[in-house]
């Protein structure tokens, strides 16, 4: 399925600054509180079931929120062809979206299937990427190839 951008904004566009970066997460207070209110979830998950829908696989159990920081949430949504995640960061750091995007669209086979993309809300939805890096060490029998050089980057 191909992804595109349609309409960015001159903030997703134009750089990240600096302060906020430096400053952003100091400056969101209740961001935790809003990933867990009922209305934000109701319309988050809206969209999930939308775009879930126009792909032909519906959600097919209730979602778990596994992720809650002050700068994003991940939330799991079962499907019948294995979970789905659906991600979203503080106004300061959701161009995370669009770099998901691009990296999709120029090395795909390096990061998880994107299923859909708002960056405008700094939202994605993508198929289950695997065992994640934080959950697995190079020597870890149950880490995906090419973890070695990923923890290697880091180190």
């Amino acid at each position: 399925m191909a992804v595109t951008v349609l309409g960015l904004s001159a903030a997703i566009r134009g750089p990240v600054k600096q302060d906020a970066m430096r400053n952003g997460l100091r400056q969101t207070p209740g961001v935790e509180e809003r990933w867990r209110d009922p209305d934000w979830l109701n319309s988050a998950l809206s969209w999930v079931d939308e775009k879930l829908s126009e792909t032909g696989s519906p959600r097919t159990g209730e979602p778990d929120q596994v992720h809650v920081r002050p700068w994003s949430t991940v939330i799991r949504v079962p499907t019948a062809q294995g979970p789905t995640w659906f991600k979203t960061n503080t106004e300061e750091l959701k161009h995370e979206a669009l770099v998901a995007l691009l990296l999709a669209q120029r090395v795909p086979d390096r990061v998880p299937p994107l299923i859909a993309v708002d960056v405008e809300r700094g939202w994605m939805l993508m198929e289950d990427g695997g065992v994640g890096c934080a959950r697995c060490s190079p020597r870890s029998a149950t880490c995906p190839a090419g973890t070695t050089s990923w923890t290697a980057l880091a180190t």
